[in-house]
């Protein structure tokens, strides 16, 4: 995609050496475009959407086609990002976020790993009501 171009060469030389932290996140859209969150039992009443910290050095595309299996046990198609999103530090911390956001349908029987208690859908515009940390500021600003 034209925006990841567009980054690439920045991120060959790495976030740390820009000041930002790097983070993917994945929308697995349903046929409603309903996001799947789930809650893993180390976080308990918080819902998550599939995300990782992307580290100097790693291609976020493929990062996200690693991590796709630990968060679901059925497998995915390939993602497509769709958006990029930046924030400034915060709560102490001295980096900006730059937060990749992708993309990829959910199967019709979208299964969680032995960790998931518990996995739903959600529309865009009725969030889950307690999300882990960043989650919530990223909902926030997926496109629909």
């Amino acid at each position: 995609m034209e925006l990841l171009g567009k980054l690439r060469g920045r991120l060959e030389r790495g976030p740390m050496f820009w000041g930002a932290h790097l983070q993917v996140f994945v929308l697995v859209r349903d046929a409603e475009r309903r996001v799947a969150c789930v809650q893993l039992a180390t976080r308990p009443g918080e819902w998550m959407m599939p995300s990782e910290n992307c580290f100097d050095g790693t291609d976020p595309t493929q990062l996200v086609r690693d991590i796709l299996p630990r968060w679901f046990d059925t497998p995915l198609g390939e993602p497509r990002l769709v958006q990029a999103q930046n924030y400034p530090p915060e709560d102490g911390d001295e980096h900006w976020m730059l937060v990749l956001v992708y993309e990829v349908p959910a199967p019709a029987k979208l299964a969680g790993t032995p960790d998931t208690t518990a996995l739903r859908f959600f529309a865009r515009d009725a969030p889950p009501e307690r999300m882990f940390k960043d989650h919530a500021r990223v909902w926030r600003r997926l496109p629909p």
